[in-house]
Parts: C-alpha cells; sequence; structure tokens
C-alpha cells in the first residue's frame, strides 16, 4: 500500500512540473519567437511591416497611393487593370512610433 502512495507521489509530482515546464514553453515562445521585430537592412534603420504600423504607430502623412482592387497597378495617378481606370487610394507614408518618425514606402 505504500508502493501505490509513493506512485501517486510521483505522478502528480511529474504532471505539475510538465505543467510549469509547458507554461514556460508558451511565455518564451510568445516572447521571443512570436513578437514582431523589425528586420535590419543595411541601408536603412529599420524595416517594418505595415500592419505593424498601422496598429502601433500614428500616421502623420498620406502621400503613397495605392490601388484598392486586386490587379490594379499604379500607373501615374491612376489605378489600372488593362482597359480600365479607377483612381487611387492615398495611404499613409510617413508614421510617429514612440517618438521616432519613419518613412514608409511600401
Amino acid at each position: 500500500m505504500f508502493s501505490i502512495k509513493m506512485d501517486k507521489r510521483k505522478w502528480r509530482i511529474a504532471f505539475v512540473l510538465f505543467l510549469i515546464l509547458a507554461i514556460i514553453g508558451v511565455l518564451v515562445y510568445e516572447a521571443f519567437i512570436y513578437a514582431p521585430k523589425p528586420i535590419q537592412n543595411p541601408n536603412a534603420d529599420r524595416i517594418y511591416e505595415e500592419d505593424y504600423l498601422n496598429d502601433n504607430c500614428e500616421c502623420l502623412a498620406r502621400e503613397r497611393l495605392a490601388c484598392g482592387f486586386s490587379g490594379y497597378e499604379v500607373v501615374g495617378n491612376f489605378c489600372m487593370k488593362e482597359k480600365n481606370i479607377t483612381n487611387p487610394i492615398r495611404k499613409c507614408s510617413k508614421y510617429n512610433c514612440n517618438g521616432d518618425i519613419i518613412n514608409y514606402s511600401g
């Protein structure tokens, strides 16, 4: 009977250790692997993803032209797809991220 209790204790300790390691693993994954990081480029200080800038920074200027429909390309001041022409939309080209001014060309 004493050996059965020891087995239960060992299983409980193993289970608790497994839970602790799983929680630590999730925290490490979120902190180091999942977190968005700037990509280093020798020509620029930082390159950011557009989604990151939109979510975390304030837009200062909208000077970048983009097409709102798939398949269209910016040609001059218009969006063209074969013979169809439409007006472009203006997307953010300059962001303020905690005091850092970032020019984004897309």
